[in-house]
């Protein structure tokens, strides 16, 4: 799926009732695989090695939730978070294209960080611009 290699030694999803049919391909390929790229390099590097993947409807908004272990607190930059990744170079645009496409649908992320549990969270609310138009969401599976 997305690479995951054998030093994940946990990975879980959850997907729920969510309609994503909305955003464009380009979006969300910016959307979850920066994301689940992000997670798979802190979860490697982490003891635990371990990624969860969860999706679903609240409250008008399409849900995207990836947790992953993560050892190390969150560098915090005058511009948000930083990229940690070796060479510098060419990393840390990440998050910002996740920002930038996710405008487009009316959306939004936010993150936590748990150093007690060593949890990292994002958490990806796409809004009612996705869904719009003639899709009409699915209420059943």
């Amino acid at each position: 799926m997305f690479g995951i290699h054998q030093n994940i030694h946990d990975f879980t999803y959850d997907v729920q009732l969510c309609n994503l049919e909305g955003v464009e391909d380009f979006d969300l390929v910016a959307i979850l695989g920066n994301l689940m790229d992000n997670a798979l390099t802190a979860a490697q590097e982490s003891r635990e090695k371990w990624m969860e993947l969860a999706t679903a409807l609240r409250n008008g908004y399409q849900v995207v939730v990836v947790e992953n272990s993560c050892d190390l607190p969150p560098v915090v930059g005058e511009d948000g978070l930083r990229s940690t990744k070796a060479g510098g170079d060419g990393h840390g645009f990440g998050l910002k294209s996740v920002a930038q496409a996710l405008k487009k649908y009316e959306g939004d992320f936010q993150w936590d960080y748990d150093g007690e549990k060593r949890r990292f969270t994002v958490t990806v609310m796409i809004g009612q611009k996705a869904g719009a138009g003639d899709v009409e969401l699915v209420t059943g599976l």
